[in-house]
């Protein structure tokens, strides 16, 4: 073998070293490629079949159970122990207040009949003349100031009111407790979801509908009294859960996780309003 030849299969070793070298880098780049596109797709593959099975779960074919009717069913009874809330106060001023008026009635009838004794005895043995005629002027005002009292509760309609809110609260108060001993019940425990709706739907859409006969005047005063003097029927136990909306926002994160309620506008702002009466300079005289 020559000198020449030597060169040559030198130059053509290197040659094929260099055309090896490029195609295994245009191998691997290829192959590189091919794989990430294949593990890509598998990725995206199994994110969709993952994403599919989360919506399954959370919205459901709506006859079962999901995470999203739950939710919902949980601000259906927010709403449902506001209105229980502001029912049962209502309620029981109006009860103070038919009590109030109905104890005066009961005091001027006891007084009438006490006095009426007076006009059974002589003339000549009491203390003083004309006090039968006191008496009987007294009786007359005594009659006058009763039928008015009376009149005044049958026209602002205490016993009405009274009534239909004591029905109301009672209806109300067991339809909430039912709902939350469902949710607080396992899966499996738990009526089927189809027949839950038949039967509390219309339940809790007759409860969200009914409006308190009360005024806008005196629903702002339920309010502000609320508020003001007995924010401890606003949190209950402390707990998020048992807080009491409006005055405490209700707002998902997550499928799974409830955010922390906080005060809402609505509570700052009235909270605002009876710092800013209590804080009025006095005006000087």
């Amino acid at each position: 073998m020559n000198k020449n030849d030597e060169t040559n299969n030198e130059e053509n070793k290197e040659l094929n070293e260099e055309l090896d070298e490029e195609f295994d880098e245009e191998l691997n780049e290829e192959l590189d490629e091919e794989f990430d596109e294949e593990l890509n797709e598998e990725l995206n593959k199994e994110l969709n079949e993952n994403d599919d099975d989360d919506d399954d779960e959370y919205n459901g074919d709506g006859t079962e159970w999901t995470v999203e009717n739950q939710i919902q069913l949980t601000k259906v009874i927010q709403k449902l122990k506001y209105n229980r809330l502001i029912s049962n106060f209502y309620y029981y001023e109006m009860k103070h207040v038919e009590g109030k008026w109905s104890w005066i009635i009961i005091l001027i009838s006891t007084f009438t009949s006490g006095i009426t004794i007076i006009n059974n005895i002589d003339e000549s043995k009491l203390p003083f003349t004309n006090l039968k005629t006191i008496v009987n002027a007294t009786l007359t005002v005594s009659s006058m100031a009763t039928s008015l009292i009376a009149a005044w509760i049958k026209k602002q309609q205490y016993i009405e009111k009274i009534n239909e809110l004591d029905r109301y609260k009672n209806k109300i108060n067991k339809l909430v407790e039912e709902l939350e001993f469902e949710l607080t019940k396992s899966e499996g425990d738990r009526l089927a979801y189809g027949e839950f709706k038949n039967k509390y739907h219309p339940l809790i859409t007759e409860h969200l509908t009914f409006e308190p006969p009360m005024s806008p005047k005196q629903w702002k005063k339920c309010i502000k009294d609320i508020t003001k003097n007995y924010p401890e029927l606003l949190v209950m136990d402390g707990s998020d859960e048992n807080k009491i909306w409006p005055w405490y926002s209700i707002s998902r994160i997550s499928k799974n996780t409830v955010s922390k309620r906080e005060k809402t506008k609505f509570y700052t702002d009235i909270e605002s309003n009876n710092r800013n009466c209590c804080n009025k300079p006095k005006t000087e005289d």
